[in-house]
């Protein structure tokens, strides 16, 4: 039924008044105070604007407009395995899980170049790359920005802090403090796609703060924002979101019940302190999923930060081949004993795990101990085959 003190708040608003704005032209009071919270809340310390809207696509748009706009450049830098949102054309542009999201749905839009992102245990270099991250960097530098893509012509670059739908990827700070100093060379916004990892999924209230000397131009937020209702939001430096009044706004953008749920839900999630609560228990969920691996050979690897895991099954741990199918096995186990996960993963082949950030460690090992007896299970049946 949801929290409590989130849907009172709804309940509450929805009894004043439901809808009440002309964007670029007048504001709700509930309304701006969302806004300032979000300003107040995104990392860094500089003068910020916001522009809220209703789905994670449509914040990705509206950040390539303002860096277009920003910087009187066209073209854009992406990861492969990235998602940045499927509802608009830019955001389905701007991703890089899928041929299949593409297939059908073109021309897609001009002057996006999509690049390796670290994955250390499947690298796209080769399994001989002792350093994944930096070779990712290189080959910006090196080849993209020296043969195909003129940095001066380059807006921003779009970067998920973790890919979930990538296969929960998580590079180091290294990695993205070195991704912050080449924007910065060449005069390149750098935008932070918060929308899957953004208010607590990570242990941190924003991914980002894992890594604490960088600091993004913009950040894209939505999914978890609303807490079920449609919200997203664009926030970026003052000097950047300088548009003309009207060139981004988003018909029930602003919507005033979807504010009144991400108000109540950031206070929540303060309050609770749900963010120190899903760094302890994710700790302890990923651990106790390590823990199987010696048991079970299609473990392949378990990584993550918070509540946000990624466990990735092999055929064999040896060639790493991904084991595609039986994990659809496994999904359907998992099912019938109470745990509904997504798998996804450029080969289709992770767990994707994301609880509510209020899992309880008594919780946590319930369902470590589910997907004990599922993998046991499936171990059962295929020695039978």
């Amino acid at each position: 039924t949801g929290n409590k003190e989130v849907l009172e708040a709804i309940f509450k608003q929805s009894n004043e008044l439901v809808y009440s704005a002309i964007p670029g032209y007048y504001y709700h009071e509930l309304v701006n105070e969302l806004a300032e919270k979000l300003i107040r809340l995104t990392p860094g310390s500089f003068a910020k604007r916001c522009s809220l809207g209703l789905s994670g696509a449509d914040a990705t748009d509206v950040a390539m407009k303002v860096a277009r706009f920003a910087t009187g450049r066209h073209r854009f830098i992406s990861f492969i395995g990235s998602n940045h949102g499927l509802g608009t054309y830019g955001s389905t542009s701007l991703q890089g899980l899928s041929t299949l999201m593409l297939s059908g749905f073109g021309p897609m839009v001009p002057g996006i170049t999509h690049v390796p992102y670290p994955y250390p245990y499947r690298c796209a270099f080769g399994p001989e790359c002792k350093d994944c991250e930096n070779r990712s960097l290189d080959y910006l530098e090196d080849y993209i920005f020296k043969t195909i893509v003129p940095p001066e012509d380059t807006a921003a670059i779009f970067v998920e802090p973790i890919q979930g739908d990538g296969g929960v990827l998580s590079p180091s700070t290294g990695f993205f403090k070195r991704l912050r100093e080449i924007c910065d060379k060449f005069s390149i916004l750098l935008v932070a796609d918060e929308v899957q990892t953004g208010f607590g999924r990570t242990g941190r209230m924003f991914a980002f703060e894992h890594h604490p000397k960088v600091t993004a131009d913009i950040v894209l937020l939505g999914k978890p924002l609303g807490n079920g209702l449609p919200v997203s939001a664009c926030v970026g430096r003052e000097e950047f979101m300088k548009l003309p009044r009207g060139s981004i706004a988003i018909t029930g953008a602003g919507h005033l019940l979807g504010c009144a749920s991400a108000l109540a839900a950031i206070e929540v999630i303060e309050k609770r302190h749900l963010c120190s609560n899903a760094d302890a228990v994710g700790r302890s969920f990923a651990r106790g999923i390590k823990n199987l691996m010696d048991r079970f050979e299609i473990i392949g690897d378990v990584r993550g930060k918070g509540l946000l895991i990624g466990i990735e099954l092999v055929n064999s741990r040896s060639s790493r081949e991904p084991a595609t199918q039986e994990i659809k096995e496994l999904n359907k186990l998992l099912y019938e004993r109470g745990i509904l996960t997504a798998y996804d993963g450029l080969y289709g082949n992770v767990f994707r795990i994301m609880p509510p950030l209020t899992l309880s460690q008594d919780d946590a090992k319930i369902a470590v101990g589910i997907f004990e007896e599922s993998f046991r299970e499936f171990s059962r049946r295929t020695a039978r085959q």
